[in-house]
């Protein structure tokens, strides 16, 4: 079979515009600004209440205690300076399970030499390492959606994520749900060498350690002792994960090299693939790169011809009489490719334009 028509390119309008930004963010991510600075009323006692918000941050000492109810807007990187927390330098963050999410920017680290720190005049204790260059433990819920790797971009040094278990929290993104572990899990993945993430018990901790390819690293259970040491307190030897699983061949060519990621998306992504997945299932989503050998950094956008790749579907999505497409978001279009192959483990596709995001989607007969 061959590849479907292309069906996104020069597309008018307002879906159009959303669905090219999306685009962007799945594979160019941005550092978006918020639209305006935010505002804080002082309760007393080192409690500050969002303005607009019936969340609540309250400081003792390096100790943060985040509660009340509903989401925790998204920050500006450069308004960071003017919060209640900026010169406390915060070690541990408790956010509660009734905190519905928590934006982007929001516990992140600009520091005093960035310029705009400076033309704001921020002065005093912060020190030239940043807001949060204390930060090591961060308590939350499954519950809560994390916007994405920018929450706490640049936080501290080999950051604790102890993740309490208390089910999930689902919201519809067209026919996909988008829960609150997809939104951690797209997190982890992206987040820095040394970050640990500590779930309730080892059956929570093998499945987020391995729902992505290369695998989530340094993922433990809290009840983990090696050497009578909690082995996230000595990643140097007790660190686990990264394991990479080639899952891609491409038509021979000696120059190029094609690296294929297992990995849970932004928001935006899956909102591109909602208005193209039709009456199918998502299945999982990924990142195919192809580079060039002779550097293996360059990313080819573009091939000199129609290259034919196959990629192995995972094993529990595997089903006798189930078919399978793609939605691949590439930099100018949107393309769906039926399977060029008859067989149920892997999905044939052809395309000049291979560097790019994909939903593998599917429907049973």
């Amino acid at each position: 079979m061959k590849t479907k028509q292309k069906i996104f390119r020069n597309f008018k309008g307002v879906l159009a515009l959303t669905l090219a930004l999306a685009m962007m963010l799945c594979i160019f991510p941005m550092n978006a600004k918020a639209a305006t600075a935010h505002t804080w009323t002082a309760l007393g006692n080192g409690r500050f209440q969002l303005d607009g918000t019936a969340v609540i941050f309250e400081i003792s000492g390096q100790n943060m205690h985040v509660t009340g109810t509903g989401a925790i807007p998204d920050f500006d990187y450069w308004e960071l300076a003017s919060t209640p927390w900026a010169n406390a330098q915060i070690a541990s963050i408790t956010i509660d399970g009734s905190i519905a999410s928590v934006g982007k920017y929001v516990f992140s680290n600009p520091n005093k030499s960035d310029f705009q720190l400076k033309t704001m005049g921020a002065d005093g204790p912060i020190t030239a390492d940043g807001i949060m260059s204390n930060l090591k433990y961060i308590t939350m819920s499954t519950t809560t959606f994390i916007a994405d790797w920018t929450t706490f971009n640049k936080s501290g040094q080999r950051l604790i994520f102890r993740i309490q278990n208390a089910g999930v929290t689902t919201e519809m993104i067209g026919t996909i749900p988008y829960t609150s572990m997809d939104s951690l899990k797209a997190m982890a993945q992206s987040s820095a060498t040394g970050t640990s993430f500590i779930f309730d018990t080892h059956a929570l901790a093998s499945e987020f350690q391995n729902s992505t390819n290369p695998t989530i690293s340094n993922v433990f259970a809290a009840n983990d002792v090696i050497d009578n040491v909690a082995p996230w307190n000595d990643l140097d030897k007790y660190h686990n994960g990264g394991v990479y699983t080639a899952t891609c061949e491409m038509t021979p060519n000696p120059g190029y090299i094609v690296t294929t990621s297992k990995k849970y998306q932004g928001k935006a992504c899956y909102q591109a693939f909602a208005a193209y997945i039709g009456d199918n299932t998502l299945g999982c989503a990924y990142n195919i790169n192809v580079t060039d050998k002779s550097t293996a950094r360059n990313k080819i956008m573009k091939t000199d011809t129609a290259y034919k790749f196959t990629l192995t579907i995972p094993e529990n999505l595997r089903k006798g009489g189930r078919t399978f497409k793609l939605i691949g978001l590439g930099q100018d279009a949107i393309n769906v490719f039926e399977d060029a192959d008859a067989s149920g483990s892997t999905i044939t596709f052809s395309t000049m334009y291979p560097t790019a995001t994909y939903a593998l989607v599917y429907k049973d007969m």
